[in-house]
């Protein structure tokens, strides 16, 4: 992975090297330059911030590693909004005394493959000691009113780039994930008079088991804090109970800076994300909230239900026992904003040649349904491998009933798949949870929360035309 800086203009385009003017030196720091602080640790104040002196709801939040999953000793992070061109600084309470930080910062474009595209401002953090003499502290600003994700890591004795060890980011959050329809939508952002912010997106596609998080840019997943890749900050919102807030209508739902939003029932919904700033963790500081609008546009083949290909726009697939001489038709029912029904018609028709399990796919572009033999595998742990392909796997058996059924190998996640040339495995992935077979279609990888695990020599089963499923 490749590992290069682009700076970007001299220092004639550092966003820092302001002058403090009548800012406290830290040898003055006193009471009255605090309210309501009682707790050690780091605070963002000044100007910017639109709070001349340390208060409470500016308290930075422990840093989550991405790389190990856990909080981080040393790390520390905040989300803020900050007002361009007036100044910023770090304040470290400790001890009954304050002490602040800064930074120049100057824009920079990290090359990595999983970092942002968007500019970083970035710098090396400083104390007073770390002043020279006669030199006043600089302040820390950017250049536009926005909110921001400030960043910083004080384990300066292992190998940090110097540039990355503050970070300040512009945040504009997206939803990505859970559908491919909504995986570009930026939310649109409203700053309200109480100080907070909102960001909503009218008309968000979901899908039944899809998993999203709020995301801030769409070309990363985090940023690197050092050169070896053991310290990266997470740039996502997500689940604080790891699924267990699944949407339909919900209010005020906890956030965090891990786990997927599971989505329980499919449709289109409302979704506003809640910024109210308080000290705590990152997630305290956000809600989000789901309002169910209507049902998806759908494409039923044969009166069954399909599933899309993950990250395809066209194609559909669904995996059936069929008899020949069956005639299908593809009928689609789509969502008509002028009269708001919904209008239904049918898109294509074909006749069952062959008896057995079958592969149904649906080109919506095309209006064509293709049938084929269908090649239903094992995968994963549970069935000894991660092969993206059917080479490798060992087919599971389809049963006289019409069922298909497979042994477990090992102890492990349950997942399957069928085969669709040109296609990986997990595009067309599926697994069973509470007896029902459940598709990962465009949503989130499997986990606990929505797909069984199987102990080896277990004998699962699948019913895809009752879509149900058996585990014994």
């Amino acid at each position: 992975m490749k590992k290069l800086l682009y700076l970007f203009g001299a220092m004639a385009l550092m966003l820092g090297m302001v002058a403090c003017g009548e800012e406290p030196n830290g040898d003055d720091l006193g009471d009255d330059f605090l309210e309501n602080v009682t707790q050690a640790g780091f605070y963002v104040y000044g100007p910017a911030t639109g709070s001349e002196v340390v208060i409470s709801a500016n308290m930075m939040a422990r840093g989550y590693n991405e790389v190990d999953k856990e909080y981080r000793v040393g790390m520390y992070e905040k989300y803020i909004w900050l007002e361009g061109g007036k100044d910023f600084w770090l304040a470290e309470y400790k001890g009954g005394e304050l002490h602040y930080y800064s930074a120049v910062l100057s824009p920079v474009k990290y090359d990595y493959d999983e970092n942002p595209e968007a500019m970083v401002h970035s710098g090396k953090l400083m104390d007073e000691g770390d002043v020279p003499e006669g030199m006043e502290m600089p302040a820390m600003q950017v250049e536009e009113d926005g909110f921001y994700h400030i960043i910083f890591d004080t384990n300066i004795s292992e190998p940090l780039m110097p540039q990355a060890q503050i970070i300040c980011m512009p945040v504009d959050w997206y939803i990505n994930g859970g559908n491919v329809l909504a995986e570009d939508k930026k939310g649109v952002r409203e700053v309200k008079e109480d100080g907070t912010i909102t960001w909503t997106w009218d008309e968000v596609e979901l899908t039944k088991g899809a998993a999203f998080k709020f995301k801030y840019d769409r070309t990363g997943w985090k940023i690197n804090l050092d050169s070896s890749g053991l310290v990266k900050a997470e740039i996502s919102l997500g689940d604080k109970f790891d699924g267990e807030n699944g949407l339909s209508n919900t209010t005020d739902k906890s956030i965090a800076e891990y786990n997927d939003i599971i989505n329980e029932v499919g449709g289109v919904y409302k979704v506003i994300l809640t910024y109210d700033k308080t000290s705590g963790e990152v997630g305290d500081s956000f809600k989000y909230s789901t309002t169910y609008v209507r049902k998806l546009n759908s494409f039923l083949v044969g009166g069954y239900e399909i599933t899309p290909i993950n990250g395809d726009t066209k194609n559909s697939w669904a995996v059936k026992y069929l008899t020949a001489g069956t005639e299908l038709e593809a009928v689609s029912s789509i969502y008509n904003k002028e009269t708001g029904n919904f209008d239904e018609a049918t898109a294509a028709t074909v006749t069952v040649e062959n008896t057995g399990l079958t592969l149904i796919i649906y080109n919506s572009d095309d209006k064509a349904i293709t049938l084929s033999p269908a090649t239903v595998c094992g995968l994963g742990d549970a069935f000894g491998g991660w092969d993206n392909t059917s080479a490798g796997q060992v087919p599971l058996t389809v049963n006289a009933d019409g069922t298909v059924s497979g042994v477990a190998t090992a102890d492990g996640l349950l997942r399957a798949f069928v085969k669709i040339d040109g296609v990986d495995a997990w595009k067309a992935e599926f697994s069973i949870f509470e007896g029902e077979i459940v598709y990962r279609g465009n949503g989130g990888d499997f986990g606990a929360h929505n797909a069984a695990s199987v102990y080896a020599e277990q004998t699962i089963t699948f019913d895809f035309n009752a879509g149900t499923g058996t585990i014994e």
